[in-house]
């Protein structure tokens, strides 16, 4: 790191970063099959939104919410979650 820049936003922790997306697919007793479908996603991308290897873009979380049936801030990691 050179002196004076920016330090870098923390990277967000590979694992449960989406623990909420698979809480919530859980709760609803969805399979990730039918969550994909439903938000009209590959079920290799839902996968890999909820082992935190991709952030998803406004659409995609749009697009969750609305098969979930919840609003999209709850598809957001809640500060201090382990």
């Amino acid at each position: 790191m050179l002196p004076g820049m920016p330090t870098p936003p923390k990277q967000r922790s590979r694992h449960g970063v989406w623990r909420e997306l698979r809480a919530l697919r859980t709760a609803h007793d969805m399979r990730p099959i039918d969550l994909a479908r439903a938000a009209n996603l590959s079920k290799g991308y839902l996968s890999e939104l909820e082992n935190g290897h991709k952030t998803p873009s406004l659409d995609v979380m749009r697009r969750l919410a609305h098969a979930l049936h919840v609003p999209v801030y709850m598809l957001e990691r809640r500060e201090g979650a382990a």
